[in-house]
């Protein structure tokens, strides 16, 4: 009889493992569909920010709306690795996005770079131009923001120069100034890319109350299974001072996120690098309360040795649930407040 019940709580404990294993594989909510991003999808979001961009810039400058212009528009690669699948798709996705991106900022409408509800299909991307068809397209530029947006270097193999274009000399912010601001777009670590635009708006000291700050993401990196946190590296290159139409150099590096919702976030690194939350402590409570399901079990079907098994299978059963588990993403939503310091790097 006692056999039986030791076979019984063997057999609970492993399936309760086989549970928790299941549960670790199953993404979710919206990380599914996130994680299943492809090449047009991804070239979307790039082509998206980009377009975005130059729309808002070309409406600043009073040009008129003109998208097929812009060598960005006809390279579509930026920012295009190899892992990210065809690069076809991805010039394909990068021109849908850039389209609907660029009205967007010529509107000055709100950025808005999610994937349609109804997803992106194949259209097929024009062909590329050669590099002095390019240069020809680009050449009405001005003063301002770039055509292809302010931004800085590219991760892809996109042929353009990537360095903002700013105006109006030095920056107006002295260096080690403090300023809250508020975020104008969505960034995470599941879904933004390396390279993506992002504004902010100036909340205070007063004096600066209403400015634009804008930046780009230097570096994103997703938390790993068995280790490893999630990273959102905010490179501020850019203000646009209130009533003023022009972008002036700006500098700056994240201090703090300031506490609102779910943000995943733990700390902000010397270097201005906004960390996810470790989840050492979580594991170990996993990993415990595994063991102590087992040993509970183990107690009651074969008493004092018996725990000590229960203990050991149960351990192992969350071991094996914290190490195909990934940590949580970093996710700050438009709205969220920061704390940033203005430096003097020059660019």
């Amino acid at each position: 009889m006692k056999t039986h019940r030791q076979f019984a709580a063997i057999a609970l404990v492993l399936s309760l493992a086989a549970l928790a294993l299941a549960s670790a594989r199953t993404p979710v909510g919206v990380n599914a569909s996130a994680q299943q991003y492809g090449a047009l999808e991804r070239g979307y979001r790039t082509g998206y920010s980009d377009g975005y961009q130059s729309g808002w810039g070309d409406q600043l400058r009073g040009a008129p709306a003109d998208f097929r212009g812009k060598q960005d528009y006809h390279s579509a690669d930026r920012a295009y690795i190899a892992a990210y699948g065809s690069l076809e798709d991805y010039r394909d996705g990068y021109q849908q996005g850039y389209e609907v991106g660029y009205d967007a900022g010529y509107r000055r409408a709100g950025f808005d770079s999610n994937i349609p509800p109804g997803g992106v299909s194949r259209r097929g991307a024009t062909p590329r131009e050669s590099s002095d068809a390019g240069e020809s397209s680009s050449s009405g530029r001005t003063g301002g923001v770039s055509d292809s947006g302010p931004r800085g270097g590219s991760t892809g193999a996109s042929n353009n120069t990537g360095a903002s274009r700013n105006v109006g000399g030095p920056s107006p912010v002295p260096s080690n100034t403090e300023l809250l601001v508020q975020l104008q777009n969505r960034l995470s670590t599941d879904v933004s890319q390396r390279g993506d635009r992002f504004t902010a708006q100036v909340v205070e000291p007063q004096g600066l109350a209403g400015a634009i700050v804008g930046g780009r993401l230097a570096d994103v990196r997703r938390p790993g299974k068995a280790n490893g946190r999630a990273l959102l590296q905010l490179d501020f290159d850019q203000i646009q001072m209130p009533g003023a139409s022009d972008w002036q150099a700006f500098s700056a590096q994240v201090v703090e996120v300031l506490p609102s919702g779910e943000t995943n976030v733990g700390d902000v690194d010397p270097e201005g690098g906004v960390r996810g939350r470790s989840n050492t402590k979580d594991d170990v409570a996993k990993v415990g309360a595994g063991a102590g399901i087992g040993a509970i079990i183990g107690g009651i079907a074969g008493g004092g040795k018996g725990a000590v098994i229960g203990a050991i299978i149960g351990g192992g059963a969350g071991t094996a649930g914290v190490m195909t588990q990934r940590g949580k993403d970093i996710r700050l939503e438009p709205g969220q407040q920061l704390r940033i310091r203005s430096t003097s790097r020059e660019r």
